[in-house]
């Protein structure tokens, strides 16, 4: 079910799946990302979604003040729509992916709390399946 979509990003929630799935393929205003994150999490606290796949992985970086966004305003709302227990694989350019793992190492590419588990990858099959493993906070180790 198509959530959100211009040419450049879509938002869809597969019923299958139980997950929402952002994907990008180029570069996107603040504002137009802005927009369908909101409309995003809306659409997950009517259906009560708990597992996000963010797929920036088409070259596209989030710019720093985008990510500040993100840190500061989006994951607070959608705790406090969604409550814990929201599973979000993001999906970067491979490049990125190297350069972040470089900086921070393996447990530096996953957050975690009780409300947001957060888990980078450069392969969307994999931040799939591990979305598909993701169901209690205790599988946290299971990476």
């Amino acid at each position: 079910m198509m959530i959100y979509q211009t040419p450049i990003i879509t938002v869809q929630y597969v019923e299958a799946k139980k997950q929402i799935e952002l994907t990008c393929s180029g570069s996107i205003s603040s504002s137009d990302l802005k927009s369908c994150y909101r409309k995003a999490l809306v659409f997950a606290k009517e259906k009560k979604v708990k597992h996000w796949l963010f797929d920036f992985s088409r070259n596209y970086e989030l710019t720093e003040n985008d990510q500040i966004w993100l840190d500061t305003t989006f994951f607070p709302s959608l705790m406090i729509a969604l409550g814990p227990d929201n599973y979000i694989g993001m999906v970067v350019p491979k490049l990125t992916y190297r350069k972040m793992f470089q900086e921070a190492g393996q447990i530096g590419m996953q957050t975690y709390n009780s409300f947001i588990k957060l888990k980078t990858f450069c392969s969307s099959p994999k931040a799939t399946r591990w979305l598909g493993t993701q169901t209690r906070l205790d599988n946290y180790f299971s990476l």
